[in-house]
């Protein structure tokens, strides 16, 4: 009985270490996991740190590069009917930099956001991006127009300047509305969308085939080697086309790619990197044309160089106020010797 009573509890004591064994390793595996999480929260919060810089240093030169264009291109000089429409599209693109940008970093740090959130950042975010495109073709047709008909071009009213101008916003809202109010986007939807897109991109390559070929014609019958203005103008927005469909269009094929394909997963990086190529269409124009219109060029070098003139002159201007007061102050105030005289003085008068 005794010995049965002792290898009960010897069994016991066994099974109350290996629970507390049990336990433990629990317990360790569970700090394991807690470690872990924390390794992959803080790396996801590095990762994002990093994307946010990126973003940031975007926007800052999307806005301060576009608000300098705007305000050249707001010249005497340069005030022509053509600029105005290279204005719209500046404009577009600093609402990139201005709310585009902005609202997409802080969805990123949004868990649960809104219906009302999602949707005003779905619309920031399209809207830019659907002027400018719309407003890159209205371009592309205008030029044509001035290089293939310039006669007609040029007795053009205004008013045909303020619908091209305003009509691209309109169609932008228009496709931004639409695409925000279909709650869930079907396949029909997107298709239709990329047809619309699709159509707007082969218009504009037509129109600068026109262009070039009503452009060689002129140049071959007038025996003329240098370029003209409105055909380097139209050379520059060929480049700004080109540029911004590289940059736009990794974005939009990967989104359409994953409203088709359910079992498709992207990383957040490859959307990240793709989202930022897709912001640099913003910033391609402050570099193309500096490279390639002289007077935007001459006109940017006159605007620094003043405003470091200006800068100059008020720093010297401060400089030499502050030169003149130290120079009174010192001559109105008294000496110590002075004052050792004034007080010897008015000790022997007394």
């Amino acid at each position: 009985m005794i010995l049965a009573l002792v290898k009960d509890c010897s069994k016991k004591r066994r099974l109350s270490q290996l629970f507390k064994d049990i336990n433990l390793s629990g317990a360790q595996e569970v700090e394991l996991q807690k470690m872990d999480t924390k390794k992959i929260v803080s790396a996801s919060s590095l990762a994002n740190y990093v994307w946010t810089v990126c973003f940031t240093v975007k926007a800052f030169f999307a806005v301060s590069g576009n608000l300098v264009t705007i305000i050249i291109f707001q010249k005497k000089q340069l005030r022509r009917r053509p600029h105005f429409l290279l204005i719209s599209l500046a404009v577009a693109d600093l609402l990139v930099g201005l709310l585009s940008i902005p609202l997409n970093i802080a969805a990123n740090y949004v868990q649960n956001g809104s219906p009302c959130f999602l949707a005003l950042v779905r619309g920031a975010d399209m809207l830019p991006g659907f002027a400018s495109i719309f407003t890159l073709t209205v371009i592309a047709l205008e030029r044509m127009h001035a290089i293939g008909w310039p006669f007609r071009h040029r007795v053009l009213k205004m008013q045909s300047c303020v619908i091209a101008i305003v009509a691209p916003w309109i169609l932008a809202f228009i496709v931004t509305l639409c695409t925000n109010l279909s709650h869930l986007v079907n396949k029909s939807f997107v298709a239709l969308l990329l047809t619309f897109l699709i159509g707007t991109v082969v218009v504009t390559c037509m129109a600068y085939l026109v262009l070039w070929k009503k452009a060689g014609s002129q140049i071959l019958r007038r025996n003329e080697v240098h370029e003209t203005r409105d055909l380097r103008l139209g050379k520059t927005i060929a480049i700004i086309t080109v540029a911004f469909l590289v940059t736009w269009l990794p974005f939009q094929i990967l989104i359409l790619t994953l409203s088709f394909c359910n079992s498709c997963l992207v990383s957040p990086a490859t959307m990240n990197s793709t989202k930022l190529l897709h912001y640099a269409n913003s910033i391609v124009n402050i570099v193309i044309y500096p490279a390639r219109n002289e007077e935007y060029r001459a006109a940017l070098c006159q605007m620094f160089s003043s405003l470091w003139n200006r800068s100059w002159r008020s720093q010297k201007t401060a400089t030499g106020s502050n030169f003149r007061n130290s120079t009174l102050f010192a001559v109105r105030k008294p000496s110590d010797t002075q004052r050792n005289f004034d007080h010897f003085h008015e000790n022997t008068r007394l």
